[in-house]
């Protein structure tokens, strides 16, 4: 794996389909969970992941951080990790969130 991680080499297209694919347990409940107490992202990781999304150009939301392309692609590879990796965690939010309701 090269030091960009699984995303580096990958057109704008590719790249947000893993954002997306790395969204998919968080998509209903993820402006919620972004506001919350429970979530483990810092504002670098929220405005990595919100940029690519909003404006589906990598170039462009790494302008938006201030940062290379390179940066950029190491920044959203660690969220998508993490997004992965930590995924118990937003699960656990879910869950508490259900008793709390109840």
């Amino acid at each position: 794996m090269s030091e960009n991680g699984y995303i580096e080499g990958m057109d704008n297209n590719k790249i947000i389909d893993q954002v997306r694919k790395a969204l998919v347990s968080y998509d209903k409940n993820w402006d919620e969970w972004l506001n919350s107490d429970a979530c483990f992202l810092n504002s670098i990781e929220i405005k990595a992941i919100g940029y690519v999304l909003a404006f589906q150009d990598v170039e462009e939301s790494a302008y938006l951080l201030n940062i290379s392309r390179d940066e950029y692609l190491l920044v959203l590879n660690h969220t998508i990790k993490k997004l992965e990796e930590q995924q118990f965690k937003y699960i656990a939010w879910l869950a508490s969130k259900m008793v709390v309701s109840n």
